[in-house]
């Protein structure tokens, strides 16, 4: 994974309380480096260009809501969000949790009590998550309880992220959220997701206009975030304490 442009790809580097995570994420510019050559994945470029370009498409339509709604100039948001620039943020993400394996158990079940994450919020504008039909997992903390989303054919979920809290001086609320573990689901314990994620040009100012007036850019945004999350994490694990399932702890960028 190259965090700078944004892009590539991790196979169990992170660590879950239940199995591991691998998955491949494409940006708009300058990664194709970072991407499977069209001899080992054919198409492979094609259908994932074509797939971000439908994604920003629609994106762009909510954004001109998003202006409309929050009383900003219609075009405001799509401005700010503009994959011709070279700065653009806007990645598309694939990923897959793997099956967990119960190590304790000689059967080797998936452990379905466990969390694929911890429940948090998302950094970014928004993102549009795909999930397969008929799978769940994802669950939303909405008044004061973890809602289960699972979504029929021709469904998209639309997840508010921390950026459009701040240009709405908190009028929009990032919800926090996790994965469960859903073993028993027909696709055998391991869960799949498409996320497309709406980031700010990383030069682009953002700020509120009552309550967060102070001017930052979206790439100090993003950078400010990382180390406070950071440090609230390094201090849980030197405490030893456990993470709170139902507070947004970690950001995931």
């Amino acid at each position: 994974m190259d965090y700078p442009r944004n892009a590539g790809w991790e196979n169990q580097s992170q660590g879950y309380s239940s199995g591991s995570r691998e998955s491949m994420q494409f940006s708009f510019h300058n990664t194709s480096d970072l991407r499977p050559s069209e001899k080992d994945v054919p198409g492979l470029d094609y259908t994932v260009e074509t797939f971000m370009l439908q994604c920003n498409n629609l994106s762009q339509q909510l954004l001109v809501c998003f202006a409309i709604g929050l009383g900003f100039p219609q075009d405001f948001f799509k401005r700010c969000h503009d994959i011709s620039q070279p700065d653009c943020l806007n990645s598309l993400r694939c990923i897959r949790y793997a099956q967990d394996i119960n190590q304790t158990s000689h059967k080797r079940l998936p452990n379905i009590e466990a969390y694929r994450t911890e429940a948090h919020t998302n950094i970014n504008t928004f993102s549009l998550l795909f999930q397969q039909p008929g799978q769940d997992g994802l669950e939303i903390y909405h008044d004061n309880e973890w809602t289960s989303v699972t979504l029929n054919d021709n469904e998209i979920i639309c997840n508010i992220g921390d950026m459009i809290v701040r240009w709405s001086d908190d009028r929009l609320q990032s919800r926090s959220h996790r994965i469960r573990n859903q073993a028993s689901n027909k696709y055998h314990g391991s869960q799949s997701f498409i996320e497309y994620v709406n980031e700010a040009n990383r030069s682009v100012i953002i700020q509120g206009r009552t309550k967060y007036t102070k001017p930052i850019t979206a790439g100090e945004f993003l950078m400010t975030t990382i180390e406070k999350n950071y440090i609230a994490l390094k201090a849980a694990h030197t405490s030893s304490s456990k993470p709170n399932l139902n507070s947004p702890a970690v950001v995931i960028v």
